[in-house]
């Protein structure tokens, strides 16, 4: 699971960063707390994965009203919406890092 290009258009399309925006310290709270719980989970030297905190926040966004009156605003009816979303709002948190291909070959 992660945030590729095309998801992130597909997102920007259909408004879900201004869903993010409108409601970005709920959003935001949500990731948070996921992190946290996934870090509860797993042992103490190992480190918290994206995949793990998207999982757990897809949940909160299914059952979130604002959520809900986004998708039958723009008559979304896929069930991949929660996902990229929790991608969406999950990067907006932690940023991947950046791939750089250095001209010279390294």
């Amino acid at each position: 699971m992660s945030l590729d290009t095309y998801k992130l258009h597909k997102l920007v399309a259909k408004g879900f960063d201004t869903l993010y925006t409108t409601h970005k310290p709920k959003w935001d709270k949500m990731v948070k707390k996921a992190a946290e719980s996934v870090k509860e989970g797993v042992a103490a030297n190992e480190i918290i994965r994206a995949g793990d905190v998207i999982a757990t926040v897809e949940h909160g966004i299914r059952i979130s009203k604002e959520f809900d009156n986004h998708l039958a605003l723009k008559k979304l009816t896929q069930k991949y919406w929660a996902t990229r979303f929790a991608e969406y709002i999950v990067e907006k948190n932690y940023p991947h890092a950046e791939i750089t291909i250095n001209p010279g070959g390294n």
